[in-house]
């Protein structure tokens, strides 16, 4: 294999994603994830190889801003920035994990350290069950009451055994072999 006489390696930190005067919305960031994307795509049309890199600094700072806006309230404890970085990058694990088992992508929730793709959406039973992959389920439940918050928070998989007894009942129905 011939390797372009030319690389690069471009780190995209995450502060490049967010530009002065911004307050680095998920819209902000698309954007500018776009603008940048222009630039890199232009490298790679001249010849270049190119080399990403994503910092995910502003991106864990949010976390941790999270954390100690939340650390006011009682029984909530702020998080060390080593558990920040754990968060982001567990957050980016599971969504890289859902899209393997998951028809589509909702680009209305693009993620920020995964290029802005969107967010998975719709769970393939078929998938799940050739994969072995099990769905992480959201167990909070909101309150009844606007503002108020969640009640409980958590997560559930699911097993796989009602993944494989639903396909076994649809081909029965359908009278297509499992």
């Amino acid at each position: 294999m011939t390797l372009p006489a030319k690389t690069a390696v471009i780190a995209v930190g995450g502060n490049a994603l967010i530009h002065e005067g911004q307050h680095g919305t998920i819209a902000e960031q698309f954007v500018n994830a776009r603008d940048t994307a222009v630039h890199v795509g232009a490298l790679v049309s001249d010849g270049w190889r190119v080399v990403l890199t994503h910092g995910n600094g502003p991106q864990v700072g949010f976390i941790l801003r999270r954390s100690e806006m939340a650390s006011d309230a009682e029984f909530t404890p702020r998080l060390s920035l080593d558990m920040c970085v754990a968060d982001s990058i567990g957050g980016i694990g599971y969504t890289k994990r859902m899209y393997t088992i998951t028809l589509a992508r909702n680009n209305d929730f693009g993620i920020p350290a995964l290029g802005f793709a969107g967010t998975p959406t719709g769970i393939d039973a078929r998938r799940v069950v050739d994969s072995g992959v099990q769905p992480v389920i959201n167990t909070g439940i909101a309150h009844r009451e606007a503002g108020v918050g969640q009640i409980g928070a958590g997560i559930a998989k699911a097993p796989l055994a009602c993944f494989s007894e639903a396909l076994r009942e649809l081909a029965r129905q359908l009278k297509v072999p499992a």
